[in-house]
Parts: C-alpha cells; structure tokens; sequence
C-alpha cells in the first residue's frame, strides 16, 4: 500500500472515533475520563458550580457544551 492510502485511512478511522464519541453522553457518565476528574466535576457541583462543572465535563470527555450541560445535570438529578 503506498503512504497515502495508509494516510487516509487513518484519518477516515480517526474521524469516526471522534464522530461516535460524541454521541449519547449518558452512556458514558462515569466515561474514561480519570477518577480525579470525575471527582473535581462531582466537587464543582456539591459546591454549586455548575458552569465549572460542565466546563470540566467538556475538558475531560470532548464533547459539546449541550452534551456536557445535559451529562452535568444528569448527575446533579442522580446525585
């Protein structure tokens, strides 16, 4: 295979890791991310600060301000 076939091809997966990661945050809520992160998004909120708390999400998982709003007040709701 020549390198551009290769180059493309790995571009083509990388997008569709990045395409499918992006969907449905719930099924991720404790997600990857490291436990102190997690930790730090559960500390932002006891302490009332959601907006840290979305951001946070964001950092730590990639996804959109929308999923990370939604992800944050899932766990507000549940916690």
């Amino acid at each position: 295979m020549s390198s551009g076939v290769l180059l493309a091809s790995a571009v083509a997966v990388g997008l569709g890791v990045l395409l499918l990661r992006g969907r449905d945050a719930s099924v991720r809520l404790p997600a990857t991310g490291s436990p102190g992160r997690t930790d730090s998004i559960e500390a932002a909120l006891a302490a009332g600060r959601k907006i840290d708390a979305i951001q946070l999400y964001r950092e730590r998982d990639g996804v959109s301000l929308r999923e990370a709003k939604d992800a944050v007040e899932r766990l507000q709701r549940r916690g």
